[in-house]
């Protein structure tokens, strides 16, 4: 198999990470190709004489993991029910549930994880671990995250520490050339403020009734994927057969996916979405991990969560360009981007109908992979993805545009599609409302003679850093302004008025003067010429007065 240039890379850093290190969690964008990876370490341990144990939790997965395998020479066992079990083979493609309960399971040097972000000390994955404690152990995933917050630091029953390789993210990947960019359109964004929670995400049970009630997601569709082959993600069976009767009556060809459907008719299902009889496949929680269709044109979220993983997960469906499109060897960043802009995939849609921009914001978004790795808790929304993103932006047939907080509003009008650009103007607009806020409660709060300005900035840079938002040229102008600018305003106002004053007072004797009138709370405007005698005079009584 022809590795890419970041999966070669990567499999250098695996040989050597272990040489030191037993347990490795690896990260690549969903789309990269991590089966392709893990597939050359594999053959790279069999040429060493070593044995190995491929784990994972679905039955996609092991079978695809087992084709891509036999496809280039390489014949493995499956330890799962309903396969017969062939130990004498170097090579083992495992479901974890199978070998989780077995007493009996054949050996291994090296043990790969696929989407090892399910992994836990405690959880069915520690018990394999513990199992094969000496062998070396690759975790390969997306993003090392879990709505819990736990990390992945202590895996191993004996302490040992897992390490961290991380490679490239969407946006990289998408800049480089090797996925197609995306087209992200904000449709109907459900009310979901009253929905219980139910293990970190939202109840299935509450949001199935939210979602049967919004509009029908076929019109989303005919307005911006009229034609094309996507994946619609839905809450639960009873949703996701709703939504096939919605496209069904409006002349698009769909059907019904789940983990209960019988593998002839999911074989079938598959068969007809690839020679395009299919348009649309509506899935239940099985089309989010292990489905490699680079036909696939655009994913239809349905399904709000508060999970990253899984948000990525699904988009991750439409990210991959098609076949023999960008793997052609040496092309450069630029040829493979205009391969694709040439292709008959030029981009993947995404149709968001649940929300989950607003809770996880644009997919390529920049993700601290180390944070998630370690073990982030529970945190609040960013800054940018709860003030401004709220409010819709429409046009109607003429071009003019509307912004507003209410959806009855745009009926009849098209809604705009969501590009990075976008973003980035509502993420300054969204940060420098949180800077004014900081402004105006410390300026309130801080006793005089505090250096206001900098505890300002030093508060907002710091929120900036922590939400991992942009500062752009625009925003640090704005800033500038503000703290340093009216700041400058006032001096020279004040300059201004100690000039025209000195006719009635001398310099020394100003000084002197207006820092007791301060320190006594004497209102500003007994310091300006233009209200009139009588306040200059009674000024000055006063002030005469204490210095008499």
């Amino acid at each position: 198999m022809l590795l890419r240039p970041y999966q070669a890379e990567a499999r250098s850093q695996i040989r050597e990470a272990w040489l030191t290190d037993d347990l490795l969690m690896y990260t690549m964008a969903t789309g990269g190709g991590k089966t392709v990876l893990f597939v050359d370490v594999i053959r790279e341990a069999i040429e060493a004489g070593q044995r190995i144990m491929l784990v994972a939790h679905r039955k996609e997965l092991i079978l695809q993991a087992w084709q891509t395998l036999k496809r280039i020479g390489i014949h493995s066992g499956i330890i799962m029910s309903g396969f017969p079990e062939r130990f004498e083979l170097a090579v083992q493609v495992c479901s974890v549930q199978t070998i989780g309960g077995r007493s009996e399971l054949p050996p291994a040097d090296i043990v790969i994880f696929d989407e090892g972000h399910h992994a836990q000390r405690d959880n069915t994955y520690g018990k394999i671990i513990s199992r094969y404690r000496h062998a070396k152990c690759l975790f390969v995933t997306a993003l090392p995250y879990r709505l819990s917050g736990e990390g992945f630091l202590h895996l191993h029953p004996a302490g040992k520490p897992t390490k961290l390789l991380v490679g490239p993210n969407l946006r990289q990947l998408t800049d480089d050339g090797w996925l197609v960019p995306l087209r992200y359109f904000i449709a109907d964004i459900p009310d979901l403020t009253s929905i219980k929670m139910s293990t970190g995400d939202y109840s299935e049970s509450e949001l199935e009734k939210r979602m049967l009630a919004m509009a029908p997601l076929v019109d989303t569709y005919l307005e911006h994927a009229r034609g094309k082959r996507g994946v619609v993600f839905a809450v639960t069976l009873e949703h996701s057969r709703q939504i096939v009767k919605q496209y069904l009556e409006a002349g698009v060809a769909a059907e019904h996916l789940d983990g209960e459907t019988p593998d002839d008719q999911r074989s079938s299902i598959l068969q007809r979405f690839r020679t395009g009889l299919l348009r649309v496949i509506v899935n239940v929680g099985i089309i989010t991990e292990g489905f490699d269709f680079p036909d696939c044109e655009f994913i239809q979220l349905a399904r709000p969560t508060k999970s990253l993983s899984l948000f990525l997960q699904m988009v991750g469906r439409v990210t991959r360009a098609l076949a023999g499109v960008v793997d052609i060897p040496g092309y450069t960043a630029e040829q493979r981007k205009r391969s694709i802009a040439a292709s008959a995939k030029p981009c993947g849609i995404i149709l968001d109908n649940a929300g989950c921009y607003i809770e996880h914001g644009f997919p390529t978004k920049e993700h601290d992979v180390e944070y998630y790795f370690l073990g982030a808790k529970r945190h609040k929304k960013p800054v940018e993805e709860t003030i401004e993103i709220l409010v819709y932006v429409a046009e109607d047939e003429n071009g003019v545009r509307r912004r507003t907080k209410n959806p009855e509003e745009l009926k009849g009008m098209r809604l705009i599609e969501v590009t990075e650009e976008v973003q980035k103007r509502v993420t300054a607009l969204a940060s420098l409302k949180e800077f004014d806020r900081l402004y105006f409660m410390l300026k309130n709060r801080m006793a005089p003679g505090k250096k206001f300005g900098f505890t300002v900035f030093y508060q907002f840079k710091s929120l900036c850093e922590a939400k991992n938002l942009l500062i752009t040229d625009q925003m640090w102008e704005y800033i500038y302004n503000k703290l340093v600018g009216e700041v400058n305003d006032k001096l020279a106002a004040l300059e201004r008025d100690r000039a025209r004053n000195l006719e009635f007072y001398p310099d020394e004797l100003y000084k002197k003067l207006t820092d007791a009138a301060r320190m006594e709370g004497v209102p500003e405007r007994f310091f300006q010429k233009e209200r009139g005698e009588y306040e200059r005079r009674h000024f000055q009584e006063i002030l005469s007065a204490r210095f008499a």
